[in-house]
């Protein structure tokens, strides 16, 4: 089939390269470069983890991720993936760690309970509270997402596949499997819809999707602490409101902190340059959980929109001969090898359309 893919991160790309595998011609459009620095997946890291607490959906459909990254890693020759483990920190009652920990030991995963004092000689960098309860699940770590969508994006031209930047899909003729670009239509035998933030803009019911600002900082560790951060895994601090997430230094990647923000919707066409008040904001939530923040040096800051559904759920709609796909909530990198694959089996009609969304909206619990 001729299938043409509107939007080139982690889900359009991957998608492009499972119906690639299966022989058919696809036509990758984007409103920007291919990568592109404004779409949701773009980033140097992004977590790939399988502790969730409370959010059950997204712990079930972690289980699958593996196998799928594996396929991917062989076609690209390269593994763009680091098992760093990740730690979280929270109170000593929090159910979200407790549910986690279930999950894990339910499903034969590693965990590895640490208390007070091995957890000050580990993580030195760190600053704990008296009543925090810190595990680290070892079998999750970092995805170097940039490198990820370079790689693809090269493995894609390689094998056939049309990339056609700056050129973005004003409108979707759903029935009849066309897209416009550039004010003109072109035809297709189907189409995926994989536009992150702008995937509302493109699809009927995409009022249900709402584009949300993130703001990651990025910052150097002193010297001293250097040898912590390059042995240590990513953290999960959900002793602060909201959560806060820092990825280490790895592979030439910048050391990156960001915290979950609530539902706002906002124009993903505004800037990705985090504003000082919103660097001011991350600084004051790391200076608590860090040890020594005043000694690190700050290398800037950017804004990332996720799109969210009311219940953080992913988005799967077929539409005639088209198929809209959001993994929503900044919770869709991990899936996207996965994600790719299951969009492929639905366009070849080996799932249908329900068994699709049943198969990725990892709905809450």
């Amino acid at each position: 089939m001729r299938i043409a893919v509107a939007g080139a991160g982690i889900v359009g790309l991957s998608t492009a390269w499972a119906l690639r595998r299966r022989g058919h011609e696809v036509t990758v459009f984007d409103r920007g470069p291919i990568p592109n620095p404004m779409a949701s997946s773009y980033d140097e890291q992004r977590y790939h983890r399988f502790a969730y607490g409370r959010m059950a959906g997204y712990a079930k459909l972690s289980l699958g991720v593996t196998k799928a990254w594996d396929v991917l890693w062989n076609d690209l020759q390269e593994t763009l993936y680091i098992e760093t483990g990740v730690l979280y920190v929270a109170d000593a009652d929090n159910e979200d760690v407790a549910l986690s920990v279930a999950f894990a030991r339910d499903n034969g995963l590693a965990f590895d309970e640490i208390d007070a004092g091995d957890f000050v000689r580990r993580f030195p960098h760190l600053r704990p509270r008296p009543s925090d309860r810190a595990v680290l699940f070892p079998q999750s770590g970092i995805l170097l997402a940039e490198r990820i969508l370079v790689s693809l994006a090269r493995w894609l031209t390689a094998k056939g596949v049309a990339l056609r930047p700056y050129a973005r899909v004003e409108e979707v003729d759903h029935d009849n499997g066309r897209v416009r670009v550039l004010g003109a239509w072109q035809q297709f035998d189907q189409v995926v819809v994989a536009a992150g933030s702008w995937t509302g803009e493109l699809v009927p019911d995409g009022e249900e999707l709402q584009p949300t600002r993130q703001i990651m900082l990025y910052a150097h560790a002193p010297d001293r602490l250097a040898e912590a951060w390059a042995s240590a895994p990513a953290l999960a601090d959900w002793t602060v409101e909201d959560n806060f997430y820092v990825t280490p230094p790895l592979r030439g990647t910048r050391m990156k902190m960001t915290f979950d923000l609530p539902f706002e919707r906002s124009d993903p066409n505004t800037t990705r340059e985090a504003s000082p008040a919103e660097i001011s904001t991350v600084v004051g939530i790391a200076r608590d959980a860090l040890a020594s923040f005043d000694e690190y040096q700050i290398l800037g800051g950017r804004a990332c929109y996720y799109t969210n559904t009311s219940d953080r759920s992913f988005f799967v709609r077929c539409h005639g001969r088209s198929w809209a796909i959001s993994t929503c909530s900044g919770h869709g990198f991990k899936f996207g090898a996965m994600t790719g694959m299951a969009v492929a089996d639905a366009v070849d009609g080996k799932v249908t359309a329900s068994e699709l969304r049943a198969r990725l909206e990892a709905r809450i619990p």
